[in-house]
């Protein structure tokens, strides 16, 4: 009887032991999975971040360009992304694709020179809100 008793443990030493493994294997490959996404969608927003630092590139024109790669990299990575993240980051996500959608409407519908006039003003103020939005979204999307 102890032989039977004894047996039963090493069995289920080994079942806990390969169920343990297991889910430590699992939870490292999608651990890696997860950054190396990550790091494709950070990587995403690096020009775009820095055209939007040099004052001589129209951040109108910006925005245009880059938008449509910021949303491609956004919906690769958002399949690793949890509901919790993803709550906190659609109004960030959905604030950022208003810039764009204004940005484009207008280059749609004038010239550069005419925005260039009307956004003279706040063209600082403006591009560094754009950025901060970048960093906050990547901000939040690291967090997994």
């Amino acid at each position: 009887m102890d032989i039977y008793i004894s047996g039963l443990f090493g069995l289920l030493g080994t079942f806990t032991g390969a169920w343990i493994t297991l889910h430590t294997t699992k939870f490292f490959n999608d651990r890696e999975r997860f950054n190396n996404a990550y790091e494709v969608f950070r990587q995403s927003f690096s020009t775009a971040i820095q055209e939007l630092s040099r004052k001589d590139l129209h951040r109108v024109e910006i925005m245009v360009n880059e938008f449509p790669k910021h949303v491609e990299s956004f919906f690769n990575f958002s399949t690793h992304l949890g509901v919790k993240i993803s709550k906190r980051l659609a109004p960030k996500w959905a604030e950022y694709k208003n810039y764009y959608t204004r940005y484009y409407d207008e280059h749609k519908r004038q010239n550069l020179e005419m925005i260039d006039f009307l956004l003279k003003e706040d063209d600082k103020i403006e591009r560094q809100k754009i950025i901060s939005l970048i960093y906050e979204i990547l901000e939040i999307a690291k967090a997994k």
